[in-house]
Parts: structure tokens; sequence; C-alpha cells
């Protein structure tokens, strides 16, 4: 997955998911993808994104990351471990 974001920051894309070949994914690739990562659960997937995120190169700020993944409210600091 951090490929696909990679892909995606490098290229300037709008679109989330991207291909190889395109700067979007076709509906069919999407329901590829739900498909092959379904035994997830959205616990594992959430971590995973957020894990990508701060390895990413260059990183991104835990702070973001905490929002991006719901770990932070409007009214207090993020909440990190």
């Amino acid at each position: 997955m951090s490929s696909n974001f990679d892909r995606r920051v490098l290229r300037a894309a709008p679109y989330v998911f991207v291909s190889q070949r395109s700067d979007k994914c076709t509906t069919r690739a999407i329901q590829h993808l739900i498909e092959k990562y379904r035994a997830r659960t959205c616990h594992a997937l959430r971590h995973t994104f957020g894990h990508d995120l701060v390895t990413s190169d260059p990183p991104v700020p835990l702070d973001v990351v905490a929002m991006l993944i719901g770990h932070s409210k409007k009214t207090e600091p993020p909440t990190l471990k």
C-alpha cells in the first residue's frame, strides 16, 4: 500500500488509488484490492496505513498521521503512544 501512496504523491495525482499505467484505477482494480485485503481487520488496515505514512520518505509528522487515522480530537492534542 505504501508504494501506491508513494506513486500518488510523486505524480500529484488527484486520485487515492493509482495504477502503474495511469493516474487512476479502474473500478475492477479497486474491487480486486478490496478482495485481496478483505481478511484483514479495519484496525489492522488503519495501523498499516499509519505505519506506512510514518516510515515513508520523507516521513509524515506524527500529529498529521494521528489525525488521519482517527487518534485526534478537535479539542485535544493527538493521542500518540
